[in-house]
């Protein structure tokens, strides 16, 4: 998906796909899903989100927890940082065996 990003306030109260006001999101038991990283909401059908997995997705949170779930732009960024971060992992595993050697000479 590809969207713009509004102010925060604004996401809080917008579905980002549709644009329709706070009025027309209920609350998360009701129909709406927040992401867990940006926290913006979504109607689950805005996002192809099937009605079995809005089911589970609410048993989750019905206990306090937070939403699992993430917007497809937040799962974008999240493999792109995981792969970063898995990348610069092995370059200071690399360079700390270099300086091991260097130290051991």
């Amino acid at each position: 998906l590809d969207y713009k990003m509004p102010p925060k306030t604004l996401a809080k109260t917008t579905c980002m796909i549709c644009r329709h006001s706070a009025k027309d999101i209920p609350a998360n038991d009701k129909g709406s899903v927040a992401c867990e990283f940006c926290e913006r909401w979504f109607h689950p059908v805005c996002v192809g989100m099937s009605q079995e997995k809005f089911k589970v997705l609410l048993e989750w949170v019905s206990d306090g927890s937070p939403s699992p779930w993430k917007c497809d732009v937040c799962s974008v960024s999240m493999v792109k940082l995981d792969k970063t971060i898995k990348a610069l992992s092995v370059r200071q595993d690399n360079l700390e065996a270099r300086q091991d050697e260097v130290e051991n000479r």
